[in-house]
Formats: structure tokens, C-alpha cells, sequence
């Protein structure tokens, strides 16, 4: 888990390459099937996967529906782990800072 937060953590900290390709492929699905898949299986191709449509969500957060506050998507990522409390998280703060 502590390899898929720095993933996460790196993701949120590199600049956006919108439909980059990876060696494997454009991974469309959402961060958390990757995130799943890695889960099962440890293959690095589900955590390339993972980080790229993380960066992907944390760039364009529109298809989650997020209202609660940030504090409870960290304390539920924090439980979790799961990719999306930290788009939610990423949206929630967002908000609150405006």
C-alpha cells in the first residue's frame, strides 16, 4: 500500500500528459480498477496504469461527485486506500481553499 500512496503522491506531483501512451497502452479505465488489479496480481502494468489515470482523475475530477470535506476523504483514503477518496480529497480541498 505504501508503494501505491507514493504512486499517488507522485501522480498528483507531475506535470499532466494528456493521452500519453504507455507501453501498456492508454489505460482508460478508471484509477481504482487499476488500483484493484495491482492488488492482486503486483504487476508493474497495473501500477503504470494506476499512476496514469490518477493523473488523468487529479486533472479532470468532473465525473466524481465529492461533497464531502476533505478531512473525511482523507480519513477514508487513509482506511481504504482507495484512488478515489484521493480525487475526492484533491476536489474537496480544492473547494474548501476558494
Amino acid at each position: 500500500m505504501k508503494l501505491l500512496l507514493t504512486a499517488a503522491l507522485l501522480a498528483a506531483s507531475v506535470s499532466m500528459v494528456h493521452a500519453a501512451d504507455t507501453p501498456y497502452g492508454l489505460c482508460p479505465e478508471r484509477a481504482q480498477t487499476y488500483q484493484d488489479r495491482y492488488n492482486q496480481s503486483m504487476r508493474s502494468g497495473d501500477l503504470v496504469c494506476f499512476q496514469k489515470a490518477l493523473q488523468r482523475e487529479l486533472g479532470n475530477s468532473s465525473g466524481y461527485s465529492c461533497p464531502s470535506s476533505s478531512q473525511s476523504y482523507q480519513q477514508s483514503y487513509e482506511r481504504t486506500q482507495n484512488a478515489s477518496d484521493l480525487v475526492c480529497f484533491q476536489q474537496a480541498l480544492q473547494r474548501e481553499l476558494r
